[in-house]
C-alpha cells in the first residue's frame, strides 16, 4: 500500500510540475504582443506572460469580424456578344471532276455573321486511293465574301499514278463541313 501511495504522490508531483511549467495553453489564432507603457512601442511574444513589468499584454484574432458590405461599384462595360450556339453546315463539291492538272476548292458557308470554327471532309470511298486532300481552311479569301464564315477543302491528284491525264477527268464526290458558331444577335 505505500509503494502506490508513494508511486501516486510522485505521479502527482509530476503533473502539478508540467502545468506550472507548461503553462496554459495559448491559441494559434491569437497573436499576443507587449505594448510600452512610456511610448507604446510593441513587440509581438509568444505568450502574454512573456511581457515585462513596464509593459501591458495585449492580445487579437488573426481573423477579424466580418466587416460591413462596402458600397456597389461602378457598373462595368457591356462585353462582346456571346455564342448563341453551334451548327454544322455540308455541303457536297459542285464541279466533282478531278485530273492530274486540276486542284479544286470546295467551300461550306455558314450563315452571315456567324463563324466557321472549325473544317472537315469527306470523299466518296470509291476515289479515296486517288485524290488528296492538299489543304483545309477557314477564313479562305473568297473575294468579297465574308471569310470567317468559310470552310474550303482544296482536292488534287496531281502526281498520283491513278490520276487520269488531262483533259480526262475523274469524278468525284466530295463534301466540306463547316462547323459555325452562332454569334448573331
Amino acid at each position: 500500500m505505500k509503494k502506490i501511495t508513494l508511486i501516486l504522490g510522485i505521479l502527482g508531483v509530476i503533473f502539478i510540475f508540467m502545468i506550472v511549467i507548461e503553462g496554459p495553453c495559448y491559441s494559434a489564432d491569437v497573436i499576443y504582443a507587449c505594448i510600452k507603457k512610456v511610448n507604446g512601442q510593441a513587440r509581438i511574444v509568444s505568450t502574454p506572460s512573456e511581457c515585462l513589468p513596464s509593459e501591458v499584454s495585449v492580445q487579437w484574432n488573426q481573423v477579424g469580424p466580418q466587416g460591413p458590405t462596402g458600397p456597389t461599384g461602378p457598373t462595368g462595360l457591356t462585353g462582346q456578344p456571346g455564342v448563341l450556339g453551334f451548327y454544322v453546315v455540308d455541303q457536297e463539291d459542285q464541279y466533282p471532276y478531278y485530273s492530274n492538272q486540276v486542284t479544286r476548292g470546295a467551300s461550306a458557308f455558314c450563315n452571315d455573321g456567324d463563324i466557321a470554327i472549325s473544317c472537315g471532309y469527306s470523299i466518296d470511298s470509291d476515289i479515296l486511293h486517288i485524290l488528296r486532300v492538299t489543304g483545309v481552311t477557314p477564313q479562305f479569301d473568297l473575294g468579297g465574301i465574308d471569310k470567317t464564315r468559310v470552310c474550303t477543302v482544296f482536292f488534287n491528284c496531281i502526281g498520283n499514278p491513278s490520276c487520269p491525264t488531262y483533259p480526262y477527268n475523274y469524278e468525284a464526290t466530295t463534301t466540306v463541313r463547316a462547323i459555325c458558331a452562332d454569334i448573331t444577335p
